[in-house]
């Protein structure tokens, strides 16, 4: 076979630093011409990639996605046939009847749903006895491929990562692969401690609960504060309950003995009682 397929474990976080080594290999293995095309999933993921890839910079990016309108797409085709270096960034329109020669390396940014499309990207280069290549970035949720992709592989002649084999048989076994800190974890997360659910019942018990146990505590603070209150000042304590005493003069603290001996006559007490206390 004159094409090479090359499957790479990548994180989130190395996706992009990845592609730009690769691209920038390729283009030192072949100086003259190193057509390279990249498919991602989403015409905004194609823009940003495409962004990214200018800012470094990387010379001759275009695009192509449903997006573009049929002369932006036959002039991007054009200009990506025509320049010896050049990076076509596409979705899944340019994977099916674009013949297209010369392209040294198919990059699969972000790998297809199905085996099919796989199959129809990787197909892109290697034409017409040409040699080619193509890298898959791998990521922790492409694990519903890993079979598939490890029967293409074998049916193709091609070497078969051992990565790709173990997530082939955990996929297959039902187990989960979560990506936490850039590296792959087996098993799913665990389950987040949350509060059990209450019925409307339940709520609505509480809630009353919580306006008898306020009334409650109002209640009893305002009982603390009369009796203090009385304790300090036993004038108004006779005004309450129903005498007129005559207002005190001079420091409240200092009452004298003929507004006490009253205030106690109207609680029928006499000042023998009072002295025997």
């Amino acid at each position: 076979s004159t094409q090479s397929t090359w499957v790479l474990f990548v994180s989130s976080g190395r996706r992009f630093e990845e592609f730009l080594r690769l691209v920038k290999k390729t283009q030192a293995e072949f100086p003259d011409s190193s057509r390279i095309l990249v498919f991602v999933t989403s015409r905004r993921c194609a823009s940003r990639l495409a962004a990214r890839a200018l800012q470094h910079p990387l010379p001759h990016v275009h695009l192509l996605h449903g997006g573009h309108r049929q002369w932006q797409r036959e002039a991007a085709l054009k200009t990506f046939r025509e320049e010896p270096q050049s990076i076509l960034i596409a979705t899944d329109v340019a994977a099916r009847g674009l013949d297209i020669k010369g392209v040294q390396c198919v990059i699969n940014y972000h790998l297809p749903r199905k085996i099919d499309q796989y199959v129809h990207r990787i197909g892109r280069t290697a034409r017409g006895g040409c040699i080619g290549q193509s890298v898959s970035f791998f990521h922790v949720r492409d694990g519903r491929l890993a079979p598939e992709m490890v029967r293409c592989l074998e049916q193709a002649g091609q070497v078969v990562p051992r990565q790709l084999l173990e997530r082939a048989k955990l996929h297959l076994a039902g187990e989960t692969v979560r990506e936490h800190g850039g590296k792959f974890i087996i098993g799913d997360d665990p389950a987040p401690k949350t509060a059990p659910v209450k019925s409307k019942a339940e709520k609505k018990a509480e809630r009353k609960q919580k306006l008898k146990d306020a009334k409650k505590a109002e209640n009893s603070y305002d009982d603390e504060e009369n009796e203090d209150e009385e304790l300090r000042h036993p004038a108004k304590r006779a005004k309450t309950s129903g005498g007129k005493p005559k207002p005190v003069t001079g420091n409240p603290n200092e009452i004298s003995q003929k507004q006490k001996k009253k205030a106690l006559e109207q609680r029928n007490v006499t000042v023998d009682e009072e002295a025997w206390w």
